[in-house]
């Protein structure tokens, strides 16, 4: 018995320092608005998975939330694409599949830890014969709080829509088209599909993780206008949403009763047939003016 207590001491220890290296990251949270090596890290890890194609750039905007989205989503979570524990834990619980071209120095650059704690992370790899598609064990990363903007984590969107009149839009965004739609003010984008509507287009959100994303925007769904670009194939044009649901909805399983209103340059209502100021201000908000 007395010579087995060390042995159960070791393991015992060990699991303590592979419980306290997930939960060292998990203090750390981030989401849209943030930037910083920590977000730069977290897309890396996201393009390691497949999940996000652009270049790491250190800035949570709507590509990286996109990403996030998709691997909550994959991976089983909560849908909410904020980056706290759970998705953390995930992230880094799943391997890392080698690259052409990769080096345990590299992989230092990129996640920013040296290239020996790579090696000791996974000794029985050999550091100068990695071959692509092998499979490493991502080492304990040191997480930093991220930076965050003004007002919450808000913060411009830097696109602005084109300026397009109304009769224009609604022949070139059909019925039952989809559309990416992108809030000024937060940068957060989610998709909606086109139901109808003679004097503007009446949307929906596309599926349940989009009505997440909107509900974001309207913690308490109101008739508020926000200024918002749209982007249904002919790049970003500048409009306007409320966020009362209201009316028929076409869209099965997406979590939202009914359908919004999206106004654009020169569209009217649909109860009165008026121009609604306040939807024309936020279009030009949207338009940068």
């Amino acid at each position: 018995m007395r010579r087995g207590c060390p042995i159960l001491f070791v393991i015992v220890l060990c699991s303590l320092l592979l419980m306290s290296s997930v939960s060292s990251a998990a203090p750390v949270v981030l989401r849209i608005g943030d930037r910083g090596e920590t977000v730069r890290v977290l897309q890396e890890l996201l393009k390691a998975h497949g999940l996000f194609g652009c270049g790491p750039d250190g800035n949570f905007g709507p590509r990286t939330e996109e990403a996030v989205l998709m691997f909550q989503k994959e991976a089983g979570l909560t849908v909410d694409a904020l980056v706290g524990p759970a998705t953390w834990e995930a992230l880094l619980a799943r391997p890392y599949i080698v690259q052409e071209n990769d080096t345990f120095d590299s992989l230092g650059q990129r996640f920013g830890v040296k290239a020996a704690v790579w090696q000791e992370t996974n000794p029985h790899i050999n550091p100068y014969a990695l071959e692509a598609g092998l499979l490493l064990k991502i080492p304990f990363l040191p997480l930093r709080a991220p930076q965050q903007s003004s007002r919450s984590g808000e913060r411009p969107a830097s696109v602005q829509g084109q300026l397009i009149n109304w009769s224009e839009v609604n022949r070139q965004f059909a019925p039952f088209g989809q559309a990416r739609v992108t809030d000024v003010v937060t940068g957060l984008a989610f998709t909606v599909r086109r139901r109808g509507g003679s004097n503007h287009a009446d949307i929906e959100p596309l599926t349940a993780a989009d009505t997440k994303i909107l509900q974001r925007l309207y913690p308490s769904w109101s008739w508020e206008r926000r200024a918002v670009t749209v982007d249904y194939g002919h790049g970003p044009v500048a409009a306007s949403i409320n966020g009362y649901p209201h009316g028929g909805s076409e869209v099965c399983g997406n979590n939202f009763p009914g359908h919004i209103c999206l106004h654009f340059l020169g569209s009217r209502t649909h109860g009165t047939g008026s121009v609604c100021p306040q939807h024309q201000a936020m279009v030009k908000r949207a338009a940068g003016q």
